[in-house]
């Protein structure tokens, strides 16, 4: 069944019938509900069209039922007419209820992909080919896996709490020794001997970190004191390439590193940044929010800033083109972003309610999602749909 997608009042609609009864879909636009969806839950139906013709729909202002007669003829009217098609809907691609939590997620873009997540005490790695999932026996223990990324199937990388990195080679996952024990969030590699690592423990107060690894050891890399106050904690790390990478962390804080030296930047958040993505120098956003959603893009000049929302924190983004960024985090939040003007294109609806910490596509036309509960017993889900045209 085609969803039904958020909307914004007096915007196209489309009429569908489906088992007998009357839906209207809706263009994507920055609303919350679709017009006359007077119990709010995205859809419309035959009652609640009628509700609309009688200007008895709880969710129409005054001022919109003043005009729906016209707005009815155009809805009637578009059954007729030339609609956009809606994306598929987000399925389960794996029910981790027992796994633990599932955090995120990186493949070459064939389609397959590597998984991490785990327990915290119990880390897992999945792999997901030709839509088999498979969990690894690793043959050695480690603690939860926040993050993965490489630079093909023969250099992958995944960090997790205690201080862990885990290299895979092609053949099998090994242990690298590094200087911390304190989580790693976040892992980019931009090379086989170019591959940062961040992190830190934001509770704890404890000294946040960026790391680097040079195809033999993994080091500190020197940063700069950091004056925003009580950073404890780098949560991710992106790079469009050797001399253009970014860490984002606790309270709003952002480093750059140009080759040489590592910069603190100001964005205007005090927030935590959870998430950033980018497709080159010139278009990178980051998210995050504990309370309420920090969007934030860079356009190559100057950092905006969204304004204020009344969504919850985001945790993760992913974008492949300049004209919409994925976005997703608590409570199964996911949203389809303009990065150049912040306005919210359309929230999805998604079968769950866990928090979604990361979200990836690749060139393969499927892009996911992996969610968690964050709390004890540990579960998680990985999340799939196809990409549009339009995604």
């Amino acid at each position: 069944m085609n969803r039904i997608r958020d909307c914004k009042p007096w915007r196209w609609m489309r009429v569908l019938v489906l088992g007998g009864v009357a839906w209207i879909a809706c263009l994507p636009a920055a609303a919350q509900f679709c017009v006359g969806d007077c119990n709010a839950d995205r859809r419309v139906t035959a009652n609640e069209l009628v509700s609309i013709l009688r200007s008895e729909c709880p969710s129409l202002a005054a001022e919109q039922e003043q005009t729906i007669g016209a707005e009815i003829e155009s809805a009637i009217a578009n059954v007729f007419g030339g609609c956009a098609t809606l994306p598929v809907d987000w399925e389960v691609a794996f029910d981790a209820s027992e796994t633990g939590y599932m955090m995120s997620g990186w493949g070459i873009g064939d389609g397959s992909l590597w998984v991490v997540g785990g327990q915290l005490l119990d880390g897992a790695i999945l792999r997901y080919e030709l839509g088999r999932w498979t969990q690894l026996e690793l043959g050695f223990e480690v603690p939860l896996l926040n993050w993965v990324h490489g630079v093909s199937d023969a250099d992958v990388f995944a960090g997790g709490n205690d201080g862990k990195i885990l290299h895979f080679d092609g053949e099998s996952w090994t242990e690298q020794e590094t200087p911390v024990v304190d989580p790693v969030w976040g892992i980019w590699a931009v090379a086989p001997d170019d591959v940062w690592a961040v992190g830190g423990e934001p509770v704890f107060g404890t000294t946040p970190f960026v790391l680097h690894y040079d195809g033999r050891r993994w080091s500190h890399a020197p940063i700069p004191t950091i004056q925003r106050p009580g950073v404890a904690a780098f949560f991710k790390v992106w790079a469009s390439g050797a001399e253009d990478v970014y860490a984002v962390g606790q309270n709003g804080v952002v480093l750059h590193w140009d080759g040489a030296t590592f910069t603190e930047l100001g964005v205007g958040i005090s927030q935590d940044l959870i998430g950033i993505w980018g497709t080159g120098p010139t278009d990178i956003t980051v998210v995050g929010g504990r309370g309420t959603a920090e969007i934030a893009h860079y356009d190559g000049t100057s950092w905006t800033r969204a304004p204020a929302s009344s969504l919850g924190g985001l945790n993760g983004v992913w974008t492949r083109r300049g004209d919409v960024v994925h976005v997703v985090g608590v409570r199964g939040t996911a949203l389809r972003v303009d990065p150049q003007t912040l306005e919210i294109l359309g929230q999805d609806p998604v079968p769950t309610t866990l928090e979604l910490h990361a979200i990836f596509g690749d060139e393969s036309g499927h892009i996911l999602a992996f969610g968690a509960n964050f709390s004890i017993p540990e579960q998680g889900v990985v999340l799939i749909r196809e990409l549009s045209d339009d995604d």
